[in-house]
């Protein structure tokens, strides 16, 4: 079966959802000119189904054939949230994947609660002033605090609802344009060790874990890593841990984790479009397909 995608929107992260779906063996990205559901799928593609993926600004929304979900996929949605609360969310007209931040510590979480429920997360994030792209970005040497901003506290609370009771973040504005940096901690209910949370973090997917020592002393070790690698525009969907921030304290887990903004919800996008289109499919093959597809890396290290 063929899931064939229209992609409405402009804009980078519009870009990376497009090359996303490009390498998925099983999908057809659509011209831009089709609308979903307009016109017949090609005599090859029969049986195809359409999903509709729609980007505004930092919102991901994600229909089939331009319709809201029926009763089956907001029953199955709900499911595959409660599992992998990182990945999708109903809401009002479709099924939306969470922005950057929100979606990162959500990867986090999922990983932590399965060795202790989180009671509260705490995180200052260090975000990019702006692209490199933006005209903007060559004149800033500055770094300032952000205060307020209820629309994306509202969502990081959606995101992780029924997952921690409570979740708060900082955040700075730096004169960067490249990625955002996380400094976590995260309250836990029981005890963990170090140890075992880090090789839970080395088996999830889209979580890699490396050392200064490894040649990722800083950021730019990280994006020029990803750019040799051969990715398009050096995509990187996976988040980025350092072994060495890594801080186990009796119930508190301290953490530096680092993300590239436009690129991250790439996966989860994509496990939306199998979710809808592909109901014989399991939760667990969805996400197996999406990170095959895409090349998703398990480890990390440079050759020097």
């Amino acid at each position: 079966m063929t899931i064939e995608v229209s992609l409405r929107g402009r804009g980078r992260i519009a870009n990376h959802l497009a090359d996303g779906v490009k390498a998925q063996c099983d999908m057809l990205l659509l011209p831009s000119s089709e609308p979903c559901g307009t016109t017949a799928s090609n005599s090859g593609s029969g049986g195809a189904t359409r999903v509709s993926v729609e980007v505004k600004g930092l919102t991901v929304r994600i229909t089939e054939d331009g319709r809201s979900p029926g009763a089956c996929h907001e029953q199955r949605c709900a499911v595959f949230t409660s599992l992998t609360p990182e990945s999708i969310r109903n809401g009002p007209g479709g099924l939306f994947v969470p922005s950057a931040d929100s979606l990162s510590l959500a990867r986090l979480v999922r990983v932590v609660n399965a060795l202790s429920a989180v009671e509260r997360v705490y995180s200052t994030v260090v975000r990019r002033a702006a692209h490199a792209a933006d005209d903007a970005a060559s004149s800033l040497d500055a770094l300032q605090p952000v205060f307020e901003e209820p629309a994306l506290e509202d969502e990081l609370r959606t995101t992780l609802a029924g997952c921690v009771p409570m979740c708060q973040i900082r955040r700075v504005v730096a004169s960067y344009t490249h990625s955002h940096l996380h400094m976590i901690k995260l309250d836990l209910v029981d005890s963990i060790d170090r140890e075992t949370l880090i090789d839970r973090l080395h088996d999830e997917s889209r979580i890699l874990v490396s050392t200064s020592d490894d040649g990722f002393s800083s950021t730019a070790d990280i994006q020029e890593f990803f750019r040799d690698l051969g990715r398009v525009r050096g995509d990187r969907w996976e988040t980025f841990v350092w072994a060495e921030s890594i801080l186990v304290d009796q119930k508190c887990v301290y953490l530096m984790q680092d993300i590239s903004p436009d690129v991250i919800v790439v996966p989860e996008v994509i496990d939306a479009i199998r979710l809808i289109a592909a109901p014989e499919l399991s939760l667990a093959e969805i996400r197996r397909l999406t990170d095959r597809h895409l090349g998703m890396l398990e480890t990390l290290s440079i050759v020097k």
